[in-house]
């Protein structure tokens, strides 16, 4: 009966060590003080400090030991407020500790300003057993200026009244009499000139029709070193300008200092340019592009730019002699 006793005493002495540990665990655990992951997860930008539409390089490095497997997620599409331009492959090395270093590099950049974040990444894991978790990395912020600059713009204070004397002097009199007889003069002079004709008052480009001058001039950069030397954003200009100055003498608009919203909300308010609202957002898009987002397009797109130009121009131009291409004399004499 005494033995008894002892062996009831030491099994009730073992449930109660159990429970103790077990719950020293769970408070262990609601304390925040759980075992630390055996995956590490570090991410690095340099620049930190970056102006809008430049590139940053976002590096990603993940740090497991043997036995453990990494899910692969999907490939990243964006970064919160930024845009993935471009990725390399990932890589797989080790570390001094033998462990695996999974290493990934991403090309990024934003379109907007301020301070911008890029959130967390989050690696899942797990071992033989199935048995794992996840991690993630610490957020990033990286500072976005703008093109334009800080700079605000003061206004001076609003100066007083000025006080004019009443009081003419004898020289005001003579000056007044000297520029009534210069004025008199000139008009002599323009009676007795011979009358220029409109040809001749004109400059060389509105001698011809809008279209004609258009396309010889998208032909000239087709054929000219701006193209062959790959020169993009001083392609995307002229014949972003180009194209401007044709609308403007086509259809009497004033498009040059416009934004390509501007230019699209006008072109919406001419039939014949409405059908062709497609092409000139791809067209205007491209090139603010790479006017201002510093995009370097491959060889075939800046064909497709020049392309796109000129079929705006044949699209829109009257039925007079778009048909007829100038010829090497003409365009020489023009140039």
């Amino acid at each position: 009966m005494r033995g008894w006793n002892v062996t009831f005493r030491c099994q009730l002495s073992s449930i109660a060590i159990g429970l103790l540990l077990t719950f020293a665990a769970g408070l262990a655990m609601a304390d925040g003080n759980s075992l630390p992951s055996p995956v590490e997860v570090t991410v690095q930008a340099r620049p930190m400090e970056i102006t809008m539409g430049d590139r940053v390089h976002y590096q990603l490095d993940i740090v497991y030991p043997e036995g453990l497997s990494i899910q692969e997620r999907k490939p990243l599409h964006e970064l919160g407020d930024f845009e993935i331009l471009d990725a390399t492959a990932p890589t797989e090395t080790h570390d001094k500790q033998g462990r695996k270093v999974l290493s990934k590099a991403y090309s990024i950049t934003a379109f907007a300003t301020g301070t911008l974040s890029i959130p967390p990444y989050e690696v899942f894991y797990s071992d033989a057993q199935g048995v794992g978790g996840s991690v993630k990395s610490a957020p990033l912020t990286i500072a976005v200026k703008s093109l334009i600059g800080s700079g605000t713009p003061t206004l001076r204070d609003i100066k007083p009244p000025a006080t004019i004397p009443m009081q003419v002097s004898s020289w005001v009199w003579w000056i007044l009499g000297a520029l009534i007889a210069l004025v008199v003069l000139v008009l002599l002079l323009g009676f007795w000139k011979k009358p220029q004709s409109v040809a001749e008052v004109l400059p060389p480009e509105f001698q011809i029709p809008a279209d004609t001058w258009a396309l010889q001039q998208l032909r000239k950069i087709r054929l000219g070193p701006i193209l062959k030397e790959k020169q993009t954003k001083a392609l995307a200009l002229a014949v972003s300008e180009i194209v401007r100055r044709y609308l403007d003498r086509r259809f009497q608009m004033n498009t040059i200092d416009m934004t390509t919203e501007e230019i699209l909300d006008i072109l919406k308010e001419t039939p014949i340019l409405r059908e062709l609202d497609s092409l000139f957002g791809d067209f205007l898009s491209l090139c603010d592009l790479i006017k201002f987002a510093k995009y370097q397009p491959p060889d075939e797109k800046l064909v497709s730019l020049l392309d796109q130009a000129e079929t705006i121009v044949k699209e829109t131009a009257p039925a007079h002699t778009t048909e007829q291409q100038p010829s090497e004399t003409q365009e020489e004499g023009l140039s």
